[in-house]
């Protein structure tokens, strides 16, 4: 289990930059600075109400997989997995009869972000940020247990309407996997789906926990257990101590039906007995005090929407702005090889490391789009074909890349120039997104090994990519890898491209922080 110490200085490192607090003394995030300067600016923060987290804030946990898992069946056994990598996963020396041979079953792959990684309030009473209710110590209800009857719904009686009956729905995927999780995940086989595995596997203590004091975050409070109380560990237990300085800083309070609980700020935790530390990510806009930075968050965020194969109305949320596209600082060289090493060595070897770090630096890309298409084109080659590494081309028949300089050259060259084609544009409505047609359909022909035969059995699939769609794109970063792969829903391989790009981009932080 991370540390609850070290979380709270990550988290509070977030708000230093999100809230632009500046010391004037400290330029760095040194020891000096922590010791010296941080209770000040924690002090301010938890001292203002603004800075609580009321109904639908964002949360995370430090075990969520942010990429899809599967349940597959083949040869008599149950594999559960991460997409993108199979071989961590666990192994059940059993399959249930009539399970589909040798099918992969997606979990939490398409996610609705107003549900899940979302917390919703409920038990503050009369105490709300225009309207929308405070969170609280106890708003830590899950709804698999609402459901299941282990714990009663809560049904607020201040006359604001509530979003779920309980209050966390799923974290989304679990990293953390054992084999009696597949029992459970089968049991709730719908929900897991549409949720993610955690919906089936978390495990929340009684409250969230709060630091003693603002000061106990830089380590300025002596409660009683110095060492326990550093280590975090302290505050699991039913010894938990209380600050008893009465000019340090405490948590603000709102009347619940249980009495006066604490609030929710972006230092609350809420451990799960299964591994894993919730957060609290997005909350609002954030302030500091009235002299300080104002515009809230940094979190981006513009949903779009598409038609899928079955003719339903999905809509996504695109993470990636303009600046970030073009960061050419968002990834080391060490790091870039990291993240190659951990799915394909001979990537590091080959030379793709290298050459994604210097074009990038030189071009002005993130690393991330190279890598993230990296892992999307070919699956890291794991099975070879470092000469179609990028996919660039048409038909599914790419250009080269034998050359790995020569390749990612034309692969980085062609979503800058696709980005400054947004840019520059008068409008970023793509035309003609999602379209196969005959009389060749390259798109189709290339996935599928009998072409007839696969038509033939899915006409209804051929005619929506005959038909294509027109998507208005929210930025130029979407619009250029939406040009550059031009499918939403690929029918032939079941398969989602820009938001299967998307989850891998996301997964790359992921993998410097965990190896996985």
């Amino acid at each position: 289990m991370a540390d609850i110490n070290e979380i709270r200085l990550d988290q509070a490192m977030k708000i230093e930059m999100e809230t632009l607090w500046d010391c004037h003394k400290h330029d760095y995030w040194y020891d000096e600075h922590i010791e010296e300067c941080l209770s000040e600016m924690l002090s301010a923060y938890i001292g203002d109400e603004r800075n609580y987290a009321v109904d639908r804030a964002e949360i995370e946990c430090t075990e969520m997989c942010k990429v899809s898992h599967c349940i597959k069946y083949e040869n008599g056994k149950t594999k559960l997995y991460n997409v993108l990598n199979a071989p961590k996963g666990i192994e059940r020396d059993y399959a249930p009869p009539g399970k589909e041979e040798g099918k992969a079953f997606y979990f939490g792959r398409d996610t609705d972000t107003n549900k899940v990684r979302r917390l919703f309030t409920l038990h503050a009473q009369g105490a709300s940020d225009n309207g929308i209710r405070f969170g609280t110590v106890v708003d830590r209800k899950c709804l698999r247990d609402v459901r299941e009857g282990v714990v009663e719904a809560v049904t607020p009686d201040d006359g604001i309407p509530a979003a779920c009956e309980a209050n966390i729905i799923s974290c989304g995927n679990c990293r953390i996997m054992r084999v009696s999780d597949i029992a459970e995940i089968e049991k709730r086989w719908d929900e897991s789906m549409e949720y993610g595995t955690c919906y089936s596997l978390i495990k929340p203590v009684a409250e969230w926990l709060n630091p003693l004091c603002a000061e106990s975050v830089a380590g300025n409070c002596d409660a009683e257990n110095t060492l326990a109380l550093n280590t975090g560990l302290i505050e699991v237990g039913p010894t938990r101590p209380s600050c008893v300085i009465t000019e340090h800083h405490k948590v603000l309070e709102f009347d619940t039906q249980y009495g006066k609980k604490e609030g929710l700020t972006m230092l609350s935790t809420l451990l799960c007995t299964r591994g894993g530390i919730i957060t609290i990510k997005v909350h609002g806009q954030i302030y500091v005090d009235g002299s300080q930075h104002e515009e809230g968050h940094s979190y981006y965020g513009e949903a779009f929407s598409y038609i899928d194969k079955d003719g339903n109305v999905v809509t996504v949320v695109w993470t990636i702005s303009e600046k970030e596209f073009l960061d050419a600082s968002a990834l080391t060289l060490t790091e870039i090889e990291k993240i190659c090493n951990s799915h394909n060595p001979e990537l590091v070897s080959r030379g793709f490391a290298e050459g994604i770090y210097n074009y990038c630096n030189t071009n002005g890309l993130n690393p991330k789009i190279l890598l993230a298409t990296l892992g999307q084109e070919q699956g890291w080659c794991l099975k070879g074909n470092y000469e179609k590494a990028f996919g660039v081309g048409p038909g599914g028949n790419p250009r080269d890349f034998s050359d790995s300089k020569t390749g990612i050259a034309a692969s980085g060259n062609a979503f800058i120039k696709l980005f400054n084609e947004g840019v520059q544009g008068n409008s970023l409505l793509l035309k003609g997104i999602n379209r196969d047609a005959g009389p060749n359909y390259p798109e189709t022909k290339a996935a599928c090994e009998d072409l007839n035969l696969w038509q033939s059995g899915n006409s209804k699939y051929v005619r929506y990519m005959e038909a294509g769609q027109d998507i208005e794109c929210v930025n130029a970063a979407m619009y250029a890898k939406l040009r550059y792969t031009p499918w939403v829903d690929f029918p032939p391989q079941n398969s989602h491209p820009l938001e299967d790009w998307l989850h891998i981009y996301d997964s790359l932080e992921e993998c410097l922080t965990n190896g996985t």
